[in-house]
């Protein structure tokens, strides 16, 4: 048995151990690989897709971490002390080419920790305090948390830390006794950790998701609300991200929605068309219906809308918006002018009979008796109605007992008064 497990380490300690090799499997597919296994925390799969990566970018500081990382995991599940000291050196190459990068330091406090070397475990957590890493963050790690239950004043020193770290932040930097001081002008920059640096990535890479699932779904506005809150966190998220590996993809993220800008144009102009001719065909099915004060409300909606398209600069937005505004000027003057036959016209006319003049079997003439304030007037088909400028009579239906008239180059009716 004893032969066995000794075995077991010897391999996994050659296969952690193997120098990276370069891959033929695209560099894009590795990063995917090596994304979904540090979402589901397989360490073996991290390790094996960072091996393939770093011949590629051997500068890289995160892919340094991500292996480091993943040789820690590897280390426990196997007790291998030698896989340990692996971690410990690959921590120290990430702190070598960035030295912000504090869940370095407490990475390799972890290793110090679990090589029992606890005095430089305690070292590097004030170091990485001290740089900006909270307090909170060390007390939910399973490794590092029996330092602070242990030793309270160690607790307190970091702390300390911690307090000062803060105060060197917002007020004065020139003060810290545990920075250098630095230029005025890096003296106000926040070291991000690694892991609210990744979660403003997750984030943009979430909207990013959000805003292709609104443009697939064509909806212009909700399109246009996503791209917003997209570009408000990407600026937070450009001042914040400093890891080079998360501001590639950060940037190249941002670079794909800006050439998606065009679809949203598109969709844009698809909304403007459709929404605009659905409303005026709205309106104007309520004009023949007579119900002139739906048709109004719609109209208002209308205007409404088209706000919303009026600072676009694209050419053929405004081309497209004067269009519908010109039409909908058109279905306003129709509104209009019945509103005025209605309530100022119609209450002056009454029509008391009709006349039909035949000649054999054909009708030679059609008239029609209209009282106009109060004065009977006999207006034959095709003439104007009298002290009524803009009202003409175009046909007597005897059989209905009404007149249809033109008001204006509107079709308007009037009924036999009882």
């Amino acid at each position: 048995m004893k032969w066995a497990w000794w075995l077991a380490v010897v391999v996994v300690t050659v296969a952690v151990g193997k120098q990276p090799e370069p891959s033929s499997v695209p560099e894009a597919e590795l990063r995917r690989e090596l994304e979904r296994g540090l979402e589901s925390e397989d360490w073996q799969r991290v390790l094996e897709a960072a091996n393939k990566l770093l011949p590629i970018h051997p500068k890289e500081s995160f892919l340094w971490w991500a292996k480091a990382q993943a040789l820690v995991s590897v280390a426990r599940e196997s007790h291998n002390t030698k896989i340990l000291q692996e971690a410990q050196a690959a921590f120290e190459k990430v702190i070598q080419l960035d030295e912000s990068y504090l869940d370095a330091y407490i990475g390799k406090a972890v290793v110090l920790a679990l090589l029992g070397q606890d005095e430089l475990a305690r070292i590097e957590m004030k170091g990485a305090v001290a740089r900006g890493y909270p307090v909170r963050e060390i007390q939910s790690n399973d490794v590092l948390v029996k330092f602070l239950l242990r030793d309270p004043p160690f607790f307190l020193k970091l702390l300390e830390k911690e307090r000062i770290f803060r105060i060197n932040v917002k007020h004065d930097p020139f003060k810290c006794p545990i920075k250098p001081k630095r230029s005025k002008e890096a003296s106000h920059k926040v070291v991000v950790p690694f892991h609210e640096q990744c979660a403003l990535v997750v984030m943009v890479r979430r909207a990013k998701k959000r805003l292709i699932a609104e443009i697939e779904k064509g909806d212009w506005e909700g399109a246009m609300k996503v791209y917003e809150q997209f570009r408000k966190l990407c600026e937070k998220a450009l001042k914040k991200v400093t890891i080079l590996s998360l501001k590639r993809e950060l940037t190249d993220t941002i670079a794909d929605v800006e050439r998606r800008k065009a679809e949203i144009q598109r969709i844009k102009r698809d909304w403007l068309s459709r929404k605009a001719e659905e409303l005026i065909a709205k309106c104007e099915e309520m004009i023949n219906k007579r119900e002139l004060e739906e048709a109004t409300k719609l109209l208002t909606t209308l205007g409404e809308f088209f706000k919303k398209f009026s600072e676009d600069e694209s050419p053929e937005i405004k081309q497209l918006l004067r269009r519908y505004k010109e039409a909908a000027a058109v279905v306003a003057r129709r509104v209009a002018v019945l509103k005025e036959f209605t309530n100022k016209i119609l209450p002056l006319l009454r029509l008391t009979g009709t006349l039909e003049e035949v000649l054999g079997e054909k009708v030679v003439r059609r008239a029609a008796f209209l009282e106009v304030a109060g004065q009977t007037e006999v207006v034959e088909v095709g003439q104007p109605v009298p002290h009524v400028p803009g009202l003409r009579l175009r046909e007597v239906v005897k059989e209905e007992d009404l007149v249809r008239l033109v008001y204006k180059g509107e079709n308007v009716e009037l009924k036999l008064s009882k």
